[in-house]
Order: structure tokens, then sequence, then C-alpha cells
């Protein structure tokens, strides 16, 4: 009953440029839009993280407050879960990268190879 109670509150979040959450919007995922890659701290700060089980983050955003998002963990909250997307425009492989480290925590071993 507890968890049901704490799912019903917590939500999804994307944050990143208009192209890359348009989709997320239209499924109903709170939405903060980043209009120049300059503005990424300042939304990031607007983002009531408290509010959010999962919170999405494209690449170029995460490029600009990979610092600010490393303290938050560092603190020790465990939601909500912060993972990087690829961006519509354009790929380093910060989401790939991410999801490979999360996997290597959970299981121990590297399952993508190198």
């Amino acid at each position: 009953m507890r968890k049901e109670k704490v799912a019903e509150r917590l939500s999804v979040a994307m944050v990143g440029g208009k192209t890359s959450t348009i989709g997320f919007r239209a499924l109903g995922v709170d939405t903060y839009t980043v209009v120049h890659p300059d503005d990424s701290e300042e939304v990031w700060n607007q983002v009531p993280l408290e509010k959010y089980a999962v919170v999405f983050v494209t690449e170029p955003v995460f490029e600009r407050i990979a610092l600010d998002v490393a303290a938050y963990m560092e603190e020790g909250g465990r939601l909500p879960v912060i993972t990087v997307l690829p961006s519509v425009a354009v790929s380093e492989e910060w989401g790939i990268r991410d999801i490979r480290k999360r996997v290597v925590r959970a299981v121990g071993v590297d399952i993508f190879g190198a």
C-alpha cells in the first residue's frame, strides 16, 4: 500500500531541446525545454527533482549540467533516477556510457563488451 502512494505522487520528466522534448510531452511527461545550450543549468535548476521518479536528460544538456547532476547524486538521493538520452540532433554516446556504467554496477560485468 505504501508503495502505491509513493508511485501516485512521482512522475517522469524530460529535460532537453524542443525537438527532443516534444514527443515526451505528447505522452504526458513533464518537459523542461532548453532553448539554447547556455540555458541548460538555469532550466535544470527549475526542475523540482523531488517530484519525479525518473528524469531523462538529453546529451547536449547533460554536458552542461554534469557537475550539478554528480553533486546531486553524491548527496545520496535515490530518486529520481537521472538517465541520459541521445538527442535527436546529435549524440556523443553519453547515454550509452551511462547505461553501461549502471549495468556494470548492478551485475558486476560489462555485458556490452569493449
